[in-house]
């Protein structure tokens, strides 16, 4: 497993980040269904953590992130998301 290390900043700026995406998950400003059931669709998380679609799509490929695929469209647990921010990997 590759371990990248960030400055204690832009660790602080996405972690306050996933917390505006669960604060949103309560306000149902996003899908409500999906984020009373834990997920959240791949755009939605990419605008939410201000990070491309390429990146998550590139922590998918190294494993780094786990998904589900319903058609053609990508979900992550909020729950996983977290942990892997809250873990440094991203």
């Amino acid at each position: 497993m590759e371990c990248i290390g960030i400055e204690k900043e832009a660790y602080r700026l996405v972690k306050s980040k996933v917390d505006e995406l669960m604060a949103l998950g309560q306000s149902c400003n996003i899908d409500c269904d999906r984020i009373r059931e834990g997920w959240i669709e791949n755009r939605e998380l990419a605008r939410c953590l201000d990070v491309s679609l390429r990146m998550l799509q590139s922590l998918r490929e190294r494993g780094i992130i786990g998904y589900s695929m319903i058609g053609k469209k990508i979900y992550y647990r909020i729950d996983d998301v977290k942990e892997v921010i809250e873990n440094g990997k991203i």
